[in-house]
């Protein structure tokens, strides 16, 4: 069975409320943005069970190599957009390198909790 935006979501909150904070001018913390693929990585590190789920669903394709197919890092992005706890914006990656990895379009989501 498909997992649904919310669920991806909420697995991914736990990982995003430790995200670390950063101090603003004027004195004012708040939470730097992550992209799906390092929330992707992170879940695979702390061994969280999502990764199991859609791996079976989506596969291990990530970035431009995995060609037309939805990876599970592409599937937390759709998510995390559709969510109304996260905050996103896009990041201009037509030149950014990641380690093996090249970008699969010219923008990509960035996300973190949204803080009312």
């Amino acid at each position: 069975m498909s997992m649904t935006n919310d669920e991806i979501a909420q697995a991914c909150m736990g990982l995003l409320s430790r995200a670390e904070m950063r101090k603003r001018r004027g004195g004012k913390y708040e939470r730097v943005f992550l992209m799906a693929y390092q929330i992707w990585t992170l879940l695979q590190e702390e061994g969280n069970p999502i990764c199991q789920s859609l791996e079976a669903e989506y596969g291990t394709a990530v970035g431009k190599g995995g060609g037309e197919n939805v990876g599970p890092a592409q599937r937390i992005g759709v998510a995390l957009e559709a969510s109304e706890q996260i905050e996103t914006y896009h990041l201009d990656v037509r030149r950014l390198s990641l380690p093996g990895i090249q970008p699969s379009g010219a923008s990509c989501g960035i996300f973190r909790i949204r803080e009312y």
